[in-house]
C-alpha cells in the first residue's frame, strides 16, 4: 500500500499534459527505485545475531528480517587437491555455456525436429583453445604444471585423475561440517542448491575438458594405460556427472508462472522429510539434491501432481539413463503421457507431429509390456486429443492388437477402432472392426448400437453410396430395419444439418439400398413412404415436387417388377397399428396426377391443405391460361385426373365451354380436348354448356352433335333454341318431297338408319306455333319470319315422309323377310309377310301421333318388370323391415306371393326363350338403351307373357282363393277382377303393336306361354315355396 502510494506520488509531481508518456513513465519507476532502495536500507538494519534452537550457529536479526548464515561451498563437496585447484581453473575460459546450451537442445529434440545437433566435447575444446587469453602461453604452462603432478607410474597418474570423479560426485550427509537451519528453508534449500550445483557444474565441465585435451594432445609424459583408462572409463563417466549437474542446473533455474522457482516450491512440499533426515543446512542440501538428482521418485510425483510436463519430459529422460528395469515401463508410461500433453497443446504443427508420434511409440512399448493397461492409454488419448488427431490412438490401437490375447480387452479395441475407423473416414476399415466383433461374440445390443451408428454415421456423411453397396452379411436385415425405422420417425420436410434426421435423405437412401439389391417391389413402396410422410407437411412448391418425384420413381421401378407382383402394402395413416392397405400401379398413377394437377395450380391454392381430385380439376379449369399451348396442357392433365379417379368428364367439358364462352380460351382448345376423348356424349355436354349460355355453337361441334340427333334436339328445346332445332329437325328427316317410289326405295336403308323422334318433333313444331303466335300479336312478325317459314318447311317435309313411310316398310318386308325375292314362295315367308304388313300397319296408325305413343308407353309400363321388380318390390322389402305389413291379412300375403312368384318365373322363361330364338326386332322398331341383352329380341313379348301369366293368376284366384281378392280389392274383385285383368292385357298387348317394338307372332305366342305354361309353373311354384300360404 505504501509503495501504491509512493508511486501515485510521484506521478502526480509530474507535469503529464506536456511531458511524452515513455519518458514520464520512466521519471517516475527511476523515482519509485530509488525511494525503494532507501526504503530497503532503512529497513534492514542489524539488530544483532540470536541463538536458534533449531541450528547450531546462530542467526542474524535484522529490522523486520531474518537472515541465513549459508555455509560455503567448499564445506559441502570434497576436499580441494592439487590438480582441482591449479589445473582446472585453467579452462575456465573454455565454453562451459556451450556445453550446457547443447544439453538443453538434446532435452528439446524429443519435441522440436529442427533443433541442430549438440556440440561434442572435442568442438568446445577446439573453441576454448582458440580464445586462450594467455596469448597462447596457457596450455603449455597448464601441460608443464600437469607433468610435475601426474608423475609416476600409470597406477599413481590413473588414481590422480580419478580423483576428478570424487569431486563431482555429492558427498554424502555425513560429511558436512557446519549445519544451519532457518525459518525459509525452503528458499535456503533452493538457493543454497543452485550454488553446490553451479560449483560441481564448473568443475565436471573443468574436468571434462582436462581430460578431453590430454586424450586430444596426448603428451609424452603420460602412460599410454591411463590414456586408455582415461578414454574408457574416466571421461565417460564424467560427462555422465557433467549431464547430472548440467540437469540439476537447468531444474534448479525452472521458474513457476509467479516467478517462484518450482525447486523451491518442491523443497517446501518435501522440507518435512529433509528435516527428519538433516542435522544443519549442509546436510538439507545434500538430502535435497541426492532426491533431486538421484532419487527422483518424489520430484517426478510432484511435477505429475502439478502438471509441469515440459520439466518431468526431461527428467524421466534422466531417469531412464539409469532407472530399475521393475520402473522402466513405469517411468515409459509417464513419458508417453508427457509427450501427449505437450503434443496436444503446443500449437508448432511439426512439433505436435513429433510429440504425438513418440507419445504412441512409448505406450506401444508399454502396451506390448502390459496388456492390462491398454484401456487406460485409450482413455488418455481420447482425454487430450482432438478429432483430427484420431489416427494416433488408430495407430496405438492397431499396434497394441499384437500382444493382445484377452477377449475383452480385444473387443474393447475393435470397438475403439470401429468408432474411430468412422470418424476419419475409414469405411471399409470400420466394417473390417465390426466383422471382428461379431466373431468375438459380442453381445447382440452392441453390434446392433454398433450398426446403427455405422448407418447413421454413412448417412450423415452422404456416402448413401456405401450403404448400398457394401454387403452387409448377416447385418443386412437390421440395416433395413434401422433405415425404415429411422426414416418413419425423422422430419419430413424440415431443414436439417443431418442427412440421418431427414426423411426424404433416408427414404431415397432405402431406395438405393433395394434398387441395388434387385427388389423393386420394396423400392416402390419406400418411394410411395416418402409421399405419405410429405403429405402431413405444410403443402408448398418444394414438397409437391418432392412428392412428384417420388411418385414417378415409384411409377418407374414397378415397371420393372412382374406384371403379377406391381403392388405393394402400406400405411395409409401414421399409427403403426393401422391397417395395410393394397396400393397398385393404378392408385400410383392417381395420385401422380393430382400432384402433378396441383403443381399446376397457381401458389395461392396450396394454402387450402389436401385436395380432392374433383377440387384440383375445378382449381385447373378455373385458372386456364390465355395461352393456347397453356391451357390445352391444364385441360389435358384435369382429362388424366378425371379419367384416373373415374369420374364424370361432362364435369370437364362444361367448365372448357364455359370458359370458351366467357373468351377466356380459344376455341382449338376445346376441339383438341373433345377430339382427344372422342367422345360423342361428350359433345353434347359441350353444347348444353354453350346453349345455356346462348353462345353460337360452332360448325364443327354442331356437326359432331349430330351422332345424337334426338339428343342434340332436346337439348334446343330444352334451352329454347327453336332455331337452331329447327336446323337438327331438318337434318334428321330425310327429303323425301316429290320423291317417287323408286327413289324412295334408293334411300331406305338411309331411313332406316334413321330415327325420327316423333315426341320432339311435336313439341318442336308446338312450341314454333306458339312463339309464332306471340309474336305476331305483339306485332313482331318480321321476327320470327324466317322461323315460321322454317316451320312450314319443316311439316310438309314430316308430310311426305309419312306419306311414302308405309311404302318404305313393305320394301324392307321384301327385302329381310324374302331375301331379295320379290315374291314370298315358302309358307315361313308368306306368314312373315302377313306378319310384318299387320305390324306396319298398326305402327303407321298410332306410331307417329305423339299423344297415342305417350298413352301406350304409359300402358306399356305398367306391364314392364322394372316397375314391379325394381321399384313395388324394394319398398314393399323396406314397409315389411319398418313394421307396415305386419297387419297385412292372409289373402292379402297369399296374393302378394302369388304376384312375384309369377313375375321371377315369368323372368326366366323370357329369358330362355329370347334367347333360344334370337328374333329381332320389327325394321320400324326405333330402339333406346333400355333394350339391352336378352331384351334386344323380339320374340316372344315379355309384355304379352307376363300380362296373360297375371291374367291366370286372377282367373285362378277367383276360382278357387277368392278371399286372397277380396282381402286386397274388396268383394267387388271376386267376379270383376277377371274381367278387368284380360281387357288390360289385350291393351297392353296392342301397345306392342302401335309402338313398334314387336310382330303380331311376338305377341300372340307370349300370351299363349304366359297363360298356358308360365302360369302352371308359377302355381306350382308357389304350392312348393309357401305350401301353407293359400291354405291359410
Amino acid at each position: 500500500r505504501a509503495f501504491l502510494d509512493i508511486v501515485h506520488g510521484r506521478w502526480s509531481l509530474k507535469d503529464s499534459k506536456r511531458a511524452d508518456p515513455i519518458a514520464l513513465r520512466t521519471a517516475v519507476w527511476q523515482d519509485v527505485l530509488v525511494t525503494a532502495h532507501k526504503q530497503w536500507v532503512r529497513e534492514n538494519i542489524p539488530m544483532g545475531l540470536v541463538a536458534c534452537s533449531l541450528s547450531i550457529s546462530p542467526i542474524l536479526v535484522r529490522r523486520n528480517h531474518l537472515s541465513i548464515y549459508f555455509p560455503s561451498t567448499n564445506s559441502l563437496i570434497s576436499q580441494s587437491s592439487e590438480l582441482r585447484d591449479t589445473i582446472l581453473p585453467m579452462f575456465a575460459s573454455f565454453p562451459a555455456s556451450k556445453l550446457y546450451a547443447s544439453l538443453i537442445k538434446e532435452w528439446q529434440a524429443d519435441v522440436q525436429p529442427d533443433v541442430v545437433s549438440p556440440m561434442n566435447l572435442s568442438e568446445a575444446l577446439q573453441v576454448g583453445v582458440l580464445k586462450d587469453i594467455n596469448e597462447g602461453r596457457g596450455i603449455p604452462a597448464m601441460l608443464a604444471r600437469l607433468s610435475t603432478i601426474l608423475t609416476g607410474d600409470a597406477s599413481t597418474q590413473i588414481s590422480v585423475l580419478d580423483a576428478l570423479l570424487e569431486h563431482v560426485k555429492l558427498p554424502s550427509a555425513t560429511a558436512v561440517a557446519a549445519p544451519v537451519t532457518s525459518v525459509d528453508l525452503s528458499l535456503a534449500l533452493h538457493r543454497m542448491s543452485t550454488v553446490v550445483v553451479q560449483e560441481l557444474w564448473t568443475t565436471s565441465c573443468r574436468s571434462a575438458f582436462l581430460l578431453g585435451f590430454l586424450l586430444d594432445a596426448q603428451p609424452p609424459f603420460l602412460a599410454a594405460e591411463t590414456l586408455a583408462h582415461i578414454e574408457s572409463t574416466t571421461l565417460p563417466n564424467l560427462l555422465t556427472s557433467l549431464r547430472t549437474w548440467g540437469f540439476g542446473k537447468w531444474i534448479l533455474s525452472q521458474q513457476h508462472a509467479n516467478a517462484v522457482p518450482i525447486l523451491q516450491d518442491f523443497a517446501s512440499h518435501m522440507l518435512d522429510d529433509i528435516l527428519s533426515a538433516s542435522t544443519g543446512l549442509g546436510a538439507a542440501v545434500t538430502s535435497f539434491l541426492r532426491e533431486l538428482l538421484f532419487e527422483q521418485n518424489n520430484l517426478v510425483a510432484y511435477l505429475k501432481t502439478h502438471k509441469l510436463y515440459c520439466l518431468l519430459r526431461v527428467t524421466l529422460r534422466q531417469l531412464l539413463s539409469h532407472a530399475d528395469q521393475t520402473l522402466t515401463t513405469q517411468y515409459t508410461f509417464l513419458l508417453a503421457e508427457c509427450f501427449l500433453v505437450e503434443g496436444a497443446h503446443t500449437e508448432n504443427e511439426e512439433s505436435k507431429l513429433v510429440c504425438l508420434d513418440r507419445a504412441v511409440r512409448y505406450f506401444v512399448l508399454v502396451a506390448h509390456s502390459d496388456a492390462s493397461v491398454v484401456v487406460e492409454i485409450t482413455s488418455k488419448l481420447k482425454e487430450h486429443l482432438h478429432r483430427a488427431s484420431s489416427k494416433y490412438i488408430i495407430d496405438f490401437l492397431r499396434s497394441s492388437l499384437i500382444n493382445i490375447d484377452d477377449s475383452v480387452t480385444q473387443e474393447f479395441v475393435w470397438y475403439n477402432l470401429f468408432k474411430l475407423m468412422i470418424q476419419e473416414a475409414e469405411y471399409q476399415d470400420a466394417y473390417s472392426a465390426l466383422q471382428h466383433l461379431a466373431r468375438l461374440e459380442t453381445s447382440a445390443e452392441s453390434l446392433q448400437e454398433c450398426v446403427r451408428h455405422f448407418v447413421l454415421q454413412l448417412c450423415d456423411a452422404g456416402r448413401h453410396d456405401v450403404i448400398c453397396e457394401f454387403s452387409w452379411g448377416s447385418f443386412e436385415p437390421q440395416v433395413e430395419d434401422l433405415l425404415v425405422w429411422q426414416a418413419a420417425n425423422t422430419h419430413a420436410n424440415i431443414p436439417v444439418s443431418r442427412s440421418s434426421q431427414s426423411a426424404s435423405s433416408l427414404y431415397r437412401l432405402l431406395y438405393s439400398f433395394y434398387m441395388q439389391r434387385s427388389r423393386y417391389v420394396h423400392a416402390a413402396r419406400a418411394m410411395y413412404s416418402l409421399y405419405l410422410r410429405l403429405q402431413t407437411e405444410a403443402f408448398s412448391t418444394s414438397v409437391l415436387e418432392t412428392q412428384r418425384d417420388a411418385l414417378l420413381a415409384t411409377l418407374n421401378v414397378l415397371q420393372l417388377a412382374p406384371e403379377e407382383h406391381r403392388w405393394f402394402a402400406c400405411n395409409l395413416q401414421a399409427e403403426q397399428t393401422a391397417e395395410l392397405t393394397v396400393i397398385s400401379e393404378a392408385d400410383v398413377n392417381r395420385q401422380l396426377l393430382s400432384v402433378r394437377g396441383m403443381l399446376a395450380l397457381p401458389t395461392g391454392c396450396f394454402a387450402m391443405g389436401t385436395l380432392a381430385a374433383p377440387e384440383i380439376i375445378s382449381l385447373l379449369l378455373t385458372n386456364l391460361d390465355r395461352n393456347a399451348r397453356l391451357a390445352t396442357k391444364a385441360t389435358e392433365l384435369a382429362v388424366a385426373i378425371a379419367e384416373a379417379h373415374e369420374l364424370d368428364l361432362s364435369v370437364v367439358i362444361r367448365s372448357l365451354s364455359r370458359a370458351f364462352a366467357t373468351g377466356n380460351i380459344a376455341e382449338q382448345v376445346v376441339e383438341v380436348v373433345l377430339e382427344h376423348l372422342n367422345d360423342t356424349a361428350l359433345y353434347l355436354t359441350a353444347v348444353e354448356s354453350l346453349v345455356q349460355l346462348r353462345f353460337a355453337i360452332p360448325e364443327w361441334l354442331h356437326k359432331r352433335a349430330m351422332d345424337y340427333g334426338q339428343a342434340l334436339l332436346a337439348l334446343y328445346l330444352k334451352y329454347g333454341a327453336l332455331d337452331d332445332a329447327m336446323a337438327t329437325a331438318h337434318i334428321l328427316i330425310p327429303a323425301t318431297i316429290n320423291l317417287s317410289t323408286t327413289e324412295f326405295d334408293q334411300v331406305s336403308k338411309k331411313i332406316v338408319s334413321t330415327w325420327i323422334p316423333y315426341a320432339l318433333l311435336d313439341t318442336l313444331l308446338e312450341s314454333t306455333k306458339r312463339v309464332v303466335s306471340e309474336h305476331e300479336a305483339q306485332g313482331k312478325s318480321t321476327e320470327i319470319a324466317q322461323l315460321k317459314q322454317d316451320a312450314t318447311a319443316l311439316t310438309s317435309k314430316l308430310g311426305a315422309y309419312f306419306k311414302l313411310n308405309h311404302f318404305h316398310s313393305f320394301n324392307l318386308m321384301e327385302e329381310q323377310g324374302l331375301m331379295g325375292q320379290k315374291e314370298p314362295q315358302t309358307l315361313q315367308e308368306k306368314l312373315y309377310q302377313v306378319d310384318l304388313q299387320i305390324a306396319v300397319r298398326i305402327y303407321a296408325v298410332f306410331g307417329h301421333s305423339k299423344s297415342w305413343r305417350m298413352f301406350f308407353e304409359a300402358l306399356s309400363l305398367t306391364g314392364d318388370g322394372i316397375l314391379w321388380l325394381l321399384i313395388v318390390l324394394p319398398l314393399l322389402v323396406v314397409a315389411w323391415v319398418i313394421g307396415w305389413l305386419v297387419a297385412l291379412s292372409n289373402g292379402q300375403k297369399a296374393f302378394i306371393s302369388f304376384f312375384y312368384v309369377c313375375q321371377f318365373v315369368d323372368i326366366l322363361c323370357i329369358i330362355v326363350f329370347k334367347l333360344l330364338f334370337h328374333r329381332k326386332r320389327p325394321p320400324h322398331h326405333q330402339s333406346d338403351d333400355r333394350f339391352v341383352g336378352p331384351d334386344q329380341h323380339s320374340f316372344p313379348s315379355g309384355h304379352a307373357t307376363r300380362s296373360w301369366c297375371l291374367v291366370g293368376l286372377v282367373v285362378y284366384l277367383s276360382q278357387y282363393y277368392p278371399r286372397a281378392l277380396t282381402d286386397l280389392l274388396g268383394l267387388w274383385a271376386e267376379h270383376a277382377f277377371a274381367s278387368i285383368m284380360v281387357i288390360w292385357a289385350i291393351l297392353i298387348c296392342f301397345s306392342r303393336l302401335a309402338l313398334g317394338r314387336h310382330y303380331p307372332s311376338d305377341i300372340l305366342a307370349g300370351a299363349c306361354i304366359g297363360f298356358f305354361l308360365e302360369f302352371p309353373l308359377s302355381a306350382l311354384a308357389m304350392h312348393f315355396v309357401f305350401p301353407t300360404t293359400l291354405n291359410h
